[in-house]
């Protein structure tokens, strides 16, 4: 419980935030999922309030979540791995997939924390950068050769949408 700690994020998030998708979700005669496409903890406004924590309030909505990681969902550390250490511990993977119904969801990491100015980058020290790394282009590949004809769509899910950046470098 962070209620201590940080009586303003969570009180925000676990009062105005849950009850608009516990409303979304109520009554609702077909599945629903949620999906959260990062920034969920770790910003200048969320120092506090922890992946556990968030992850405890979500649990209430009751429905299946995905998430994807954002910038400030990395740790400050001295790289991206280690940045993403508490994420991978929370969620699992930063990159995966997983199917619903006739659609092929791809979850993709496009943020990468190279060093311990994570949230605010400036031009000497960029904290954060756009990109998909080679393994995990070559793991995509390899995914969606597998999908199965089943499937009708694909769908990329990023924390930077794919458009509003200016590639993987």
């Amino acid at each position: 419980n962070c209620t201590s700690t940080a009586p303003a994020d969570y009180v925000q998030f676990k009062e105005n935030a849950v009850p608009v998708a516990e409303g979304v979700v109520s009554g609702k005669k077909v599945p629903v999922y949620g999906i959260s496409l990062g920034d969920m903890t770790m910003s200048n406004y969320w120092k506090t309030f922890t992946m556990r924590d968030y992850k405890d309030i979500i649990k209430t909505i009751g429905v299946p979540f995905f998430h994807i990681i954002g910038n400030h969902d990395h740790d400050i550390a001295g790289s991206d791995h280690e940045a993403t250490a508490t994420y991978r511990s929370n969620f699992g993977p930063t990159y995966y997939s997983f199917n619903i119904g006739s659609r092929h969801f791809i979850a993709l990491d496009n943020m990468e924390c190279p060093n311990r100015n994570n949230s605010n980058a400036s031009n000497d020290a960029p904290g954060y950068y756009c990109r998909l790394d080679e393994d995990q282009l070559s793991w995509m590949k390899h995914d969606i050769a597998a999908v199965g004809s089943k499937i009708k769509d694909i769908v990329l899910l990023t924390h930077v949408p794919i458009a509003s950046w200016g590639g993987s470098g």
